[in-house]
């Protein structure tokens, strides 16, 4: 996906339906109808527990059910960045003790290639952090980027939105 000339990205990185929790919950064999809309957040037993993915950690198996490490975020509402109007803006959860220490930037990072944040509809999207502030505990990033879809045929579609972690740790999403 040729979207964004190079320099123009604090960061800039792809995330692929292949490697979605979507598809790694119907690898493991979980019934998995679509993706998620929500994930709960639990205490994390690691000898009872499995990874779910390559999502650093927050995103695990739990009885059948995928559930979010609520060390790392608590109760996670999934917003479509694709989809949100310029100006509507969604809470997603908020960062637990050690997503808070792990930094905004990084976290962010993680939501979105988990799905919490979600960047495309049925293929893959790339992402690019165009900028960046932070000021008193608070943290702001501004995405843009281009993602694949089908309909008749193959389509591109272009998101932008903002994501605030505000200093307590809440997390929500502004389309522009």
């Amino acid at each position: 996906m040729g979207l964004l000339a190079a320099g123009m990205c604090l960061e800039q990185f792809p995330v692929r339906h292949a490697g979605s929790p979507l598809s790694e919950m119907r690898r493991m064999g979980l019934k998995a109808d679509d993706f998620p809309d929500s994930f709960r957040a639990v205490v994390i037993d690691r000898e009872n527990m499995k990874p779910l993915g390559a999502f650093g950690g927050l995103l695990w198996v739990a009885g059948g059910a995928v559930v979010a490490d609520g060390s790392l975020i608590g109760d996670v509402i999934v917003v479509d960045g694709t989809r949100l109007r310029a100006g509507e803006r969604v809470a997603v959860g908020r960062l637990g003790g050690e997503g808070r220490r792990l930094g905004a930037r990084a976290m962010v990072r993680r939501l979105i290639e988990a799905g919490m944040i979600r960047t495309y509809w049925h293929v893959e999207s790339t992402v690019c952090l165009e900028g960046e502030s932070a000021k008193d505990g608070e943290w702001e990033g501004r995405y843009t980027g281009e993602h694949v879809y089908f309909t008749s045929g193959r389509e591109t579609g272009r998101f932008a939105f903002t994501v605030h972690v505000a200093a307590d740790g809440r997390v929500a999403v502004t389309g522009r």
